[in-house]
């Protein structure tokens, strides 16, 4: 059972949590929609619907679960921002991060495997996309060859990818998993399933 305190710090942090995300949903709504907002930055793709799915929908739970904590005056008492004392080597964390990427490629092999007909070995698909990309910008790029923008995507996947994403997925995991669940524990284990 949850305490009464437990329940009212439950309701605040929710009310904040969809509070603030559906502010942000509400503007993105009033200045276009996802497929009419406006550009942030002229001539490119960063647009305000994106900024603030980004940076305000997706860590409306992180600063819930802060504000939270100053209202209720709960603290940082189980914050859980550090590893506990059954955190997984670093072997198992770059397994994680590697082999991953190593899965991913295996699976475009597999696919290549049993579909050949789709593989481009010119690369004219890439080719086409780069000077689609380069013309609506108005700029020129060089000609290059399809292996370089294939293992330069590769390496950015592997390499930039997992940090850049996990700087915009951290609020839902510090909001949803941080606080949430250990806060609906009580109710069983089951509450595992909707965290």
């Amino acid at each position: 059972m949850i305490s009464p305190l437990e329940r009212k710090r439950l309701t605040i942090y929710l009310a904040l949590c969809f509070g603030v995300a559906w502010l942000a949903a509400a503007v993105i709504y009033l200045t276009g929609g996802i497929a009419d907002s406006p550009s942030l930055v002229p001539g490119k793709q960063v647009t305000l619907a994106v900024m603030l799915m980004a940076g305000v929908v997706m860590m409306a739970p992180a600063f819930a679960n802060i504000l939270t904590r100053i209202v209720t005056r709960e603290g940082k008492h189980k914050l859980f921002l550090r590893p506990g004392p059954k955190a997984r080597p670093l072997l198992y964390w770059l397994l994680g991060w590697f082999l991953t990427a190593c899965l991913i490629l295996l699976g475009g092999l597999l696919f290549f495997v049993l579909f050949p007909a789709y593989y481009d070995a010119d690369h004219v698909g890439i080719q086409k996309m780069i000077a689609q990309q380069a013309l609506s910008q108005g700029i020129a790029i060089p000609q290059v060859s399809g292996w370089v923008v294939l293992a330069g995507g590769i390496l950015q996947t592997v390499l930039f990818a997992p940090i850049l994403n996990g700087l915009f997925t951290y609020g839902e995991e510090f909001g949803w998993r941080g606080y949430l669940l250990p806060k609906l524990m009580p109710l069983g284990e089951g509450a595992r399933l909707y965290c």
